[in-house]
This record gives C-alpha cells, structure tokens and sequence, in this order.
C-alpha cells in the first residue's frame, strides 16, 4: 500500500508482534504513517533496549517519552519540529508544571524552534495509566515534508 507504512514496536531489539507479545501484553505499531502524516503511539518511559521503566520523576520519564517520540518521528522520515499535535497523558495533574518545563527543556536541547513555534497540546489525567509507575504518556501527530 503506497504511502501507508507501519513501523513496530521493538522492545529489547525484539519486533513486539505475534508471536513475540505474550498474552495480553500490548500489541501496536509505534507509528504509522499515511501519506505524509505520522501517528506516533503512546510513549512511555519505557527504555526501549531494556523494556522496563526505571525513572520515578516526572523530568526523567519525560526525558524517555520526548527521545522515544523523536526517535519514532525520525524513523518515519519526519522530526520533532514537524509535531502538529500532543496529547499528553499525565497520571497526576500536580506534575503538569514539571511536566511543561521538562518539555521546553528538551525542545532546547533537540528542537529549538518548538520554543516559539510550538505544536498544538491536549493535556488530561485520567486518574489511572496502564502500568502504576508511568506518570505521563504522550501521543504525537507529525507531518513528513515532501523531499524535493
């Protein structure tokens, strides 16, 4: 299917799909892409070379969710400042301070122009995420720019 393309999730080098994911474990790509946007999943703190969550802070798993979100808007031949939209799931409200100023820390350091020019957000809490030690979660939207 031309400009449609599905990219895995990989967890300790290891393509997550059948017969790899174990039984009720989660089971997704971790972006799609169509025409030139690029639906990135669900990024977690989740390490991806070792597949588990270590960090308990807010700054460090956003750290982990933001390296996590470039890495799948790069290989899907996009980029941080191609970020249309965010949905951030946050597990307390009380860290969306935290939360907001880890974020600009790290459009600092890899995007810069997200500073002044910064993609559209939806922030909620859902009182519950899929695993107890995830504080945040975040869903990106990307464009991939024509190659000329």
């Amino acid at each position: 299917m031309e400009g449609f393309k599905k990219y895995p999730y990989v967890k300790c080098g290891v393509k997550q799909v059948y017969p790899n994911v174990q039984p009720g474990g989660p089971l997704f790509a971790n972006s799609v892409v169509a025409g030139n946007l690029v639906f990135v999943s669900g990024q977690t703190a989740v390490d991806p070379n070792t597949g588990i969550c270590t960090t308990t802070t807010i700054q460090e798993q956003m750290e982990i969710c933001m390296s996590n979100i470039k890495f799948a808007l790069e290989e899907a031949g996009s980029s941080m400042e191609y970020m249309a939209r965010m949905l951030i799931i946050l597990k307390d409200m009380k860290d969306y301070h935290a939360m907001r100023l880890a974020e600009q820390n790290f459009y600092k350091k890899h995007a810069p122009s997200l500073l002044e020019d910064p993609p559209g957000s939806t922030v909620f809490s859902p009182g519950h995420m899929a695993k107890d030690e995830f504080l945040v979660e975040i869903e990106v939207t990307g464009y991939i720019p024509c190659k000329e």
